[in-house]
């Protein structure tokens, strides 16, 4: 994705504990001293219990991409009234996914900032594509892939776990209405991310079941790729993005159930180990 800013810390919860010096008491007031201090002490484990869940349910909404707060408590803001949030206002806001944040702590959003195109408006599309002038800065996520969405997904991720950037609301039009629900347009977005995440998760459990290959040049006797434990090398194209092939060590019985993986010119179809032709080494 577009590497706009660099990584921010998770903000977490914090308690502060107090104390004070004790004030002479009477004997009454002494006896019943430990009672109410069980109470109290009840009561902010509840508070704290209390807290505790509502960040829980925060970070849940953070991966779901659901508003933050019921359609009911979220504050529903307008095009216009984010319009005059932009990189010269008091307080500069942007919006991604139609989530929008109060941006003003950073300094590359105000007037003359490197990423001040973004203020004041929802320039989606923008945040995987790298458009950053005229249509390309539009809230269109019409023909991304879902790589792309899953990026995107990510980025209002960023937003929402920033430090010192706030929550505004959600932005009425393309990814919520009126009421502050999310449109049919934001639901096949996280639709896309979640087959992304699908996608890598299978690459990554390919990876595991079938490990790289082996490999070594020099210059007398080139490239040399090699298996071990009784398996052989292939083009595997299954576990790479994009159609990319990699080396990758198969059993001989899988190799043969599944035709589709490349022998690599130089080796034979069951050797653990071969040297490339010039064709595949380059």
């Amino acid at each position: 994705r577009v590497s706009l800013l660099g990584m921010a810390a998770s903000p977490g919860l914090q308690t502060r504990a107090s104390s004070s010096a004790p004030s002479p008491v009477s004997a009454a007031a002494t006896a019943r001293a430990p009672a109410l201090g069980r109470l109290l002490a009840a009561v902010a484990v509840a508070a704290l219990a209390a807290c505790a869940a509502v960040a829980l349910r925060a970070r849940a909404r953070i991966g779901t991409g659901v508003a933050w707060g019921s359609a009911s408590s979220t504050r529903v803001v307008s095009p216009d009234e984010l319009s005059s949030h932009g990189s010269e206002a008091r307080r500069v806001w942007l919006s991604v996914l139609g989530s929008v944040y109060d941006v003003s702590s950073g300094e590359f959003y105000t007037s003359g900032g490197g990423y001040a195109f973004f203020a004041g408006r929802d320039a989606t599309r923008a945040f995987t594509t790298g458009e950053f002038e005229g249509e390309g800065l539009s809230d269109d996520v019409d023909g991304l892939t879902p790589a792309q969405c899953k990026g995107l997904v990510d980025w209002r991720a960023f937003y929402e776990e920033h430090e010192t950037y706030t929550r505004v609301g959600v932005l009425r039009g393309r990814f919520y209405d009126a009421q502050g629900s999310p449109t049919e347009a934001l639901q096949r977005v996280h639709a896309q991310a979640a087959e992304a995440d699908r996608e890598d998760n299978a690459r990554k459990e390919r990876s595991k079941r079938f490990p790289a290959c082996s490999s070594r040049w020099t210059k007398e006797t080139g490239s040399v790729l090699w298996c071990e434990g009784g398996k052989v090398p292939r083009r595997d194209r299954g576990a790479s993005k994009k159609g990319s092939a990699r080396c990758a060590c198969f059993e001989v019985a899988y190799t043969v159930a599944h035709p589709e993986l490349e022998v690599f010119e130089g080796c034979e179809p069951h050797a653990e180990k071969c040297n490339l032709t010039r064709a595949d080494s380059d």
